[in-house]
Parts: C-alpha cells; sequence; structure tokens
C-alpha cells in the first residue's frame, strides 16, 4: 500500500521540529554537541506528532491513503480501520559508551494493508531502518574561521565498513563562529561508497550529493533507502546499546489489528441460463 497522504504529513512535522529546535539552540543552547541535538530534536518531534495526532491528522491521511488504493471499499462508513490512528515518537537514549558504531538509529514503523483474494489485511509493525552517523562541525580557529566537520574515529570505520548500504551521515553544521546558527539539518547517504570515500568527504567538507531531511525521511518511507531487514534493525540500528528514534505509526488504545481481513462487498453478477436442446 502506498502512504502517500502520511508519508507527507510525517515529513512536514520532521520540517517543524527541526526549525524549532534551531530556533531553540539559537536563543537558549548554544555550542551544542551531537547527542544533545538529537536528543532535544525527538522532544519537539513527539510534542508535533501529539499535536497532528491529537487534531485528527494522522487519521485523515490514512484514510486518504486508503480511499486512494482501495476505492472499491467504503471506509468512510463501513470499514472505518481508520479511526484511531495516531504517530508517536520514542526516543531511547544509548545505555553505554559502545563499539555498535553510528551515532542513532532512525526507525519508521507503520501499518500495512494489502489487498487478498477474499478481502484486505491489516498488519501493523512494519519497519524501515537507517543507521545514522551524526558529524558536527568543529569549533572554529583563528586561522580557520569555518568550522570543519569532525573525522571518522578508528572504531568507527571498523564498525561502520560493513553496514554502509543502510547508513546515512547526518551533518550538523553551525554558520557562525558562536555556534548559535544552526543551518538545516544535511543527509548524505553512504549506499555505493566506500570508507575511504567518507573520510575524503569530511576531511574536504564536500559531499557528493546532500539531502535535506524532506527529502530524506520522505525516502525512507517510501523504502528507498535504509532496510526492512528486522534482524538488521534490531542488531545494528536499534539495539538497547544505541540511541534510537522511532517514529510509530498506530492505533491507540493498543488495538492491534493482526490477522483482521475486511471482506470487500463485490456484487457477483447472475449467471446467464443456458438452455440445452437435444434432437
Amino acid at each position: 500500500m502506498e502512504i502517500n497522504n502520511l508519508r507527507n504529513l510525517i515529513v512536514r512535522a520532521w520540517a517543524e521540529a527541526e526549525a524549532q529546535l534551531r530556533q531553540d539552540l539559537k536563543l537558549r543552547f548554544p555550542d551544542c554537541d551531537e547527542e544533545f541535538i538529537t536528543g532535544l530534536l525527538s522532544g519537539y518531534l513527539r510534542s508535533e506528532f501529539e499535536t497532528v495526532s491529537g487534531n485528527g491528522c494522522v487519521e485523515q491521511a490514512f484514510l486518504s491513503d486508503l480511499a486512494t488504493d482501495f476505492p472499491e471499499v467504503d471506509f468512510y462508513n463501513e470499514h472505518q480501520i481508520w479511526r484511531g490512528l495516531i504517530a508517536a515518537v520514542t526516543f531511547h537514549p544509548r545505555n553505554v559508551e559502545a563499539k555498535t558504531g553510528g551515532d542513532f538509529g532512525l526507525v519508521v514503523v507503520r501499518p500495512e494493508v494489502s489487498r487478498e483474494l477474499e478481502g484486505l489485511r491489516i498488519e501493523d509493525g512494519r519497519k524501515r531502518g537507517l543507521l545514522c552517523q551524526a558529524k558536527i562541525s568543529q569549533r572554529p580557529t583563528k586561522s580557520r574561521r569555518k568550522g570543519k566537520l569532525g573525522k571518522l574515529s578508528d572504531n568507527e570505520v571498523k564498525v561502520l565498513e560493513a553496514k554502509l548500504d543502510y547508513l546515512a551521515l547526518v551533518l550538523y553544521k553551525y554558520q557562525d563562529i558562536d555556534r548559535k546558527m544552526l543551518a538545516p539539518f544535511k543527509w548524505q547517504m553512504a549506499s555505493g561508497a566506500t570508507v575511504k570515500d567518507i573520510r575524503n568527504w569530511l576531511a574536504k567538507d564536500c559531499l557528493p550529493n546532500e539531502w535535506d531531511s524532506p527529502q530524506a525521511l520522505a525516502a525512507l518511507v517510501d523504502e528507498r533507502i535504509g532496510t526492512g531487514d528486522e534482524r538488521l534493525i534490531k542488531k545494528d540500528i536499534a539495539p538497547q546499546v544505541r540511541s534510537s528514534l522511532i517514529i510509530t505509526i498506530k492505533w491507540k488504545d493498543g488495538w492491534n489489528p493482526g490477522d483482521v481481513i475486511h471482506f470487500l462487498q463485490q456484487e457477483v453478477s447472475a449467471q446467464p441460463e443456458v438452455e440445452v436442446f437435444v434432437k
């Protein structure tokens, strides 16, 4: 099932949360590190998703997607499976300074609706994960007015080499010497690159294909980046030893549709009678 309207809602909520974060850093929290910025972002995301859940925007976006993909089903009156759908954000800080590589895992969890012979199957818990290596611009010096991006440590090189297919660099760049003005986040996908390439990008502060956050989030929801392999998500992207930011589209009050099948209302045309004459 395509979730274009739900995807756009997620993207807008992230963009709004990021804008609020940057304003708050300017006014209250200058010169912060990557971990603080990521944790603060999770709070703004949680607030944004509570708002769009409370005003029914999540329900309406999902309903629009359902009506587009399954026009033969009466979702407005009879099969109101969209009711009670919300978006929630959870942030799990890392427990230890572990040798896992990557600063945080980003996971989107959403429902999946598919057509079967007799009806629709509704399941929750479809996941897509992206391992994120955050890098922040270093403090400028008298001889270097612009802070360069941090390098990959030897441990990061060792650990991340096998995870490049579902890795993204997330760049936190300050725009001023006082480190109050944080630029919009930039994302660089590592798929197709090598660790040597990444080291060169960071050393030169020149990444070949930077995305903004709306582009990155849309690609993750559309499953064009990251991985849907639950084993890799659990082991590499969102284990307990790493900070993880999880956006979950789910039904409130703990309802789990599981294997529920909503049958389609189909008209069965009568077969014409055939008369057989025997001479």
